[in-house]
């Protein structure tokens, strides 16, 4: 699954695709503003059969290191 997201991530050209915080996970940037008016970033991460799907919305530009920072607490908080 984690791995037919981040292809499908890498090929999409409407956002930017970035390595995640770890080995297991990747993300993207949304750079076009949604219908509220916010950009994001998303990150999807897995752990075993753990998966953590952490969105960063923000009102300037997409904060990818924020979303990394997110997805990895969650894993922590999860899986320690």
């Amino acid at each position: 699954m984690r791995l037919n997201l981040c292809r499908t991530w890498q090929r999409d050209s409407t956002v930017t695709w970035f390595a995640g915080p770890t080995n297991d996970s990747c993300g993207v940037d949304h750079k076009e503003l949604d219908s509220d008016g916010f950009t994001s970033s998303e990150v999807f991460t897995t752990r075993g059969s753990l998966v953590v799907w952490a969105i960063h919305f923000s009102a300037g530009s997409p904060d990818r290191e924020a979303t990394r920072a997110l997805a990895q607490r969650q894993l922590n908080a999860v899986h320690g």
